[in-house]
């Protein structure tokens, strides 16, 4: 599974191409795939690094069953169909504050991060492929990568996220 390389200079590339006619939305996407465990279940998910506003109001044919974490805080927010899955196999509901753990595998190393169950979504149009989302905090998208956490602009010598963006 190919991840999208990093963009430099990130807020500048976001002005641009909000700047741009007919873009009237846009939102930030780190894209992986992974390893989710919740005690004793284990799925493969496609993990998208968010911010869930943003991604909100681009796809916006999604819907929370609660409402995304606000601010910076770790997540991870399941597909309505992989919490249900999930369930079945842990023979229990989940809680929100349940840990995650998610597991990437690269380069002949892992990665592993334990994160938060957040809660679940639903796109308006479930399919097979739609179904294997998973729902991240951007950092731990990127950590999960092996991306750094920002840069800095040697231009203005401010430092700013590193991510990418996609246009609606």
């Amino acid at each position: 599974y190919a991840v999208t390389p990093t963009i430099p200079l990130y807020t500048q590339v976001d002005e641009a191409i909000a700047s741009q006619p007919g873009v009237s939305r846009r939102a930030a996407v780190v894209t992986s795939a992974g390893l989710l465990e919740i005690g004793d279940a284990r799925m493969k998910a496609a993990i998208f690094g968010i911010e869930p506003g943003s991604y909100a109001a681009t796809c916006d044919a999604i819907a929370f069953d609660d409402p995304p974490p606000a601010g910076d805080s770790r997540f991870i927010i399941l597909n309505s169909r992989q919490r249900l899955e999930i369930e079945r196999r842990l023979g229990r509901p989940l809680v929100r504050g349940d840990p995650v753990t998610v597991t990437l595998g690269s380069g002949g190393s892992f990665r592993i991060r334990t994160i938060p169950y957040s809660g679940s979504f639903e796109y308006s149009a479930p399919s097979d492929v739609l179904n294997q989302i998973a729902l991240v905090d951007v950092v731990t998208a990127r950590a999960l990568n092996g991306y750094g956490l920002g840069y800095v602009d040697a231009g203005s010598g401010t430092a700013g996220p590193d991510r990418v963006s996609s246009a609606a």
